[in-house]
């Protein structure tokens, strides 16, 4: 894809009780955002009782309901990513895989046709940033949401609020996490038990296959399932959301997000040997 690959690995999160662990995946996330290039910090808030963007156990730390929103502008289709976590507290104006009293951290992609960025909340960036109902907007434009649950038929098509799982599992214990971004799309790889079984996330453009046109080629998926984001045989995307493999694809046709499928399976790279320490080492361990 477009720009320089950036990764930050073998983030080590600390072993605490549940909602100490789910602020870590978020803080984790923003950071990483953060220093992507080309990827600029649209919305941010610290959260319901939050008094700035730091981990957990420093001073000024996250709360539940934190949120960012970034956008990746220079992407050959600019689209944003909404990343929210909750753990004590009902979610503000989004959800989680249908829910809307689930632990855990999230994310949704969203962009317009114009090139614009879709949101529809405040964007002062300073911590105090509201979500707006619906989240996204088209503006002038045409809006695209993913996953398949946001768009139209889909069971959150109204305010576009269902928020794709990057993890629901970090409840206590070490876990680790990966990240890897270039301008145009990012991969996560989201262990909550830190004994090499991952959860994968990720969104932004594809490549379409030749002799197929796609004016703007997005998708995005996540797996709440260990090692498993599925093959030719598993769909990506359910309309209400809350699959074990979330996500969705922009087709050709105008508006359309739909379901879909790998046609080889990117599971069969994540086992208990893929730490990249291990990877890195002769004897594979």
């Amino acid at each position: 894809m477009a720009g320089t690959i950036v990764g930050s690995i073998e983030h080590r999160l600390n072993n605490v009780s549940s909602p100490d662990t789910n602020s870590q995946v978020f803080k984790t996330l923003y950071d990483f955002f953060n220093d992507v290039a080309n990827c600029t910090l649209t919305a941010l808030s610290y959260g319901t009782s939050g008094t700035g963007d730091n981990y957990y156990d420093e001073a000024d730390p996250f709360d539940d309901n934190a949120f960012a929103v970034f956008t990746f502008a220079s992407a050959a289709t600019p689209f944003d990513v909404l990343i929210q976590w909750s753990d004590a507290e009902t979610w503000t104006s989004t959800r989680l895989s249908g829910g809307t009293s689930a632990d855990g951290v999230g994310m949704m992609v969203a962009l317009r046709e114009d090139g614009t960025s879709p949101w529809n909340g405040t964007t002062n960036a300073d911590g105090t940033d509201t979500h707006g109902t619906p989240i996204w907007t088209p503006g002038g434009s045409t809006l695209h949401v993913l996953d398949v649950s946001n768009t139209t038929g889909g069971t959150y098509a109204t305010n576009r609020e269902n928020l794709q799982e990057v993890s629901q599992d970090y409840t206590s214990g070490f876990g680790r996490m990966h990240m890897f971004a270039d301008d145009d799309t990012f991969i996560v790889l989201s262990d909550p038990t830190d004994n090499g079984d991952y959860r994968l996330s990720g969104g932004g453009l594809f490549v379409p296959r030749t002799g197929l046109t796609v004016a703007r080629p997005v998708f995005m998926f996540g797996s709440t399932t260990s090692n498993d984001i599925g093959d030719s045989n598993d769909i990506i995307g359910t309309t209400n959301g809350n699959g074990s493999r979330e996500g969705g694809l922009l087709t050709a046709a105008p508006g359309t997000v739909i379901p879909f499928s790998f046609g080889q399976a990117p599971d069969d790279l994540f086992n208990n040997t893929f730490q990249p320490n291990q990877q890195a080492s002769p004897a594979g361990a």
